[in-house]
């Protein structure tokens, strides 16, 4: 069985490498190609000759019956080779070598099990090398201690200690023999790797992490260690940082990846966190080079709802900007040919005026004609609620639009000469300043590479923006200088189950998967959603900042007002009524 086992992984790991050495020869990496490919053909005569040795695996595989061809497949590969033709060379992989490795590795999987995957001797290399590693208060963690005592007994199996436990009955072999593992949370069931190649969903997950100027990554979550493994084989150079709360998760990566190298040269460090204070302690110190990233089962399994949701927070807004990185580089590079010019040449507009920024929450039905009265103060108007507006008599001095997805044309089609000067952010879709035929000014954003530079070049202003359109306009409030910020349709939650206001484009009732239940206004708890709670955290953490930057000024901070009347609470505004607001301002 040992024997079997050993065959095994080596099988799953060569169609790891299989899938990684096609890839090369597509992308015309061909020194790296046609290395693995040098690798891929070695290795597998070895295990046939492995299979060869034993009659009761020889007979499991059926490889005798087909031996002939095999060994004809593996002189084709030599041959194509040594002609040059990468692309059959690729298809010859793919279409030849894989199928037959996962037809053996099928036979012998009806046999094993995932536990049966686990490597005693990477266990024990791993955990000596980890062990070594660690700091003396780190090696006295009970946990840890008998890990080491454990492994220095030279008969310890980890395999072995599995299967007496039965805590690992979760842990499932794939279709490529590598195990994933069926985790329950809370009552939901979901798996932590693919259940086909988890290897190589690992390797993908780690491309899509690595940026080529970092070096320095911090990994929230090790699941099997796929991905961690993924990332050292996308960049043998890099530093990784891994934080794992789970004892057996933890345990169970020592027993099916290779670190043991890595671990001693420094460049990976594994940290047990159980309590994730270690994590916030990297957080708080981050280095700007570091790349912080999330393996997301991982951080659906955290029980400690906190640390989840402040995980969860980040990894929303990084997996946005990650995902729309194309998106915003196309829509900036088409913003900035417009040459329109900054929105700080306004400031004359907002400084020491009240600014009223209309949000397009459920909330806004019940108080918004109270616009009518404004007559001193600045109607700055959403670009949802645009239309709603319009429709109602009230005509807003700007409208903001930051959204870079296309369907946010849909906000001002038809309005487009309405004449109402656009306020844009300089990622927005592009097609919006395109279309817009009124007087536009363009918003540069911090944390984007190219808004800083255009902004350093035209000694512009940089705003933060907080991921929305709401965020966004706040930041101008207080940058532009403005006398008062008041919020209206700011419900950052499901007000009477709806998430718009009526005569908005995205009038919908609400969703009842994966919301927030958050402190209310007009009660003790309303319902929201992931991202709806991520802006309402960065406002209260935005006028925190502001309030500190004010006192080291030596002036008195700008008020800010949530005269939605309805939705979320949010910390450090001032609840008043509209109607209030507005009699207040012209009176004074």
């Amino acid at each position: 069985m040992d024997l079997l086992q050993s065959i095994s992984r080596e099988i799953a790991a060569l169609m790891f490498r299989i899938e990684v050495t096609a890839e090369f020869f597509r992308k015309q990496n061909f020194h790296r190609a046609l290395n693995g490919t040098v690798e891929i053909i070695d290795r597998t005569g070895t295990v046939i000759e492995s299979i060869m040795s034993e009659p009761a695996i020889l007979e499991l595989s059926e490889l005798q019956e087909i031996l002939p061809q095999v060994i004809d497949m593996l002189k084709e590969l030599s041959t194509v080779q040594e002609s040059g033709d990468m692309i059959l060379l690729a298809d010859l992989l793919e279409l030849r070598v894989m199928p037959w490795m996962l037809e053996v590795q099928g036979r012998f999987l009806t046999v094993l099990d995932g536990v049966s995957m686990l490597n005693d001797e990477l266990f024990r290399k791993n955990s000596k090398a980890w062990y070594q590693k660690l700091s003396a208060d780190q090696k006295n963690v009970k946990a840890i201690s008998d890990l080491y005592h454990e492994v220095s007994d030279k008969g310890y199996s980890y395999q072995n200690n599995v299967r007496q436990s039965g805590a690992m009955g979760q842990l499932e072999p794939t279709g490529s023999g590598m195990p994933t593992l069926r985790i329950n949370s809370k009552g939901k069931e979901f798996y932590m790797h693919s259940n086909q190649y988890p290897a190589l969903e690992g390797y993908e997950l780690a491309k899509s992490w690595y940026k080529e100027k970092c070096d320095r990554y911090i990994i929230v979550g090790m699941g099997l260690g796929y991905a961690v493994s993924g990332m050292l084989e996308v960049d043998r150079f890099v530093h990784i940082t891994v934080y794992e709360y789970e004892w057996s998760r933890l345990m169970l990566s020592f027993a099916l990846q290779d670190f043991e190298k890595w671990i001693e040269s420094g460049q990976l460090t594994i940290c047990y966190d159980p309590d994730f204070c270690q994590l916030q302690l990297h957080r708080e110190k981050r280095d700007s080079r570091e790349e912080l990233v999330i393996h997301y089962p991982s951080l659906l399994a955290i029980s400690e709802e906190k640390t989840r949701e402040s995980l969860e927070d980040y990894f929303i807004q990084y997996s946005s900007i990650q995902n729309q990185t194309y998106l915003l580089h196309g829509n900036f590079k088409k913003n900035i040919a417009q040459k329109d010019e900054e929105v700080s040449v306004l400031k004359d507009e907002f400084y020491g005026k009240d600014l009223y920024i209309v949000a397009a929450g459920p909330s806004l039905d019940h108080n918004f004609l109270e616009l009518k009265k404004v007559k001193e103060g600045v109607i700055l108007a959403t670009g949802t609620v645009l239309r709603k507006l319009l429709n109602a008599g009230i005509r807003p001095n700007f409208v903001i639009m930051t959204d870079a997805f296309d369907e946010v044309y849909e906000q001002i089609r038809g309005l487009e000469d309405c004449g109402i000067p656009l306020l844009y952010l300089s990622t927005v879709c592009a097609g919006v300043p395109q279309a817009y035929q009124g007087k536009r000014y363009i918003i540069y954003q911090n944390e984007f590479a190219p808004a800083q530079e255009a902004a350093g070049e035209k000694q512009a202003q940089l705003y933060y923006t907080g991921g929305s359109v709401s965020t966004t306009a706040m930041e101008l409030g207080i940058v532009l200088e403005s006398k008062r910020i008041i919020f209206l349709g700011l419900d950052l939650a499901f007000t009477g189950n709806m998430t718009h206001a009526s005569g908005t484009p995205k009038l919908a009732g609400r969703k009842e998967e994966n919301l927030r239940e958050v402190p209310g206004v007009n009660e003790p708890f309303v319902m929201t959603s992931k991202n709806m709670d991520s802006y309402r955290q960065w406002i209260e953490r935005r006028i925190i900042r502001y309030q500190q930057e004010c006192r080291e000024k030596k002036q008195p901070p700008v008020q800010i007002i949530d005269a939605t009347e309805g939705g979320a609470r949010v910390n450090g505004t001032i609840l008043m009524e509209l109607s209030k607001v507005i009699e207040g301002a012209e009176t004074n």
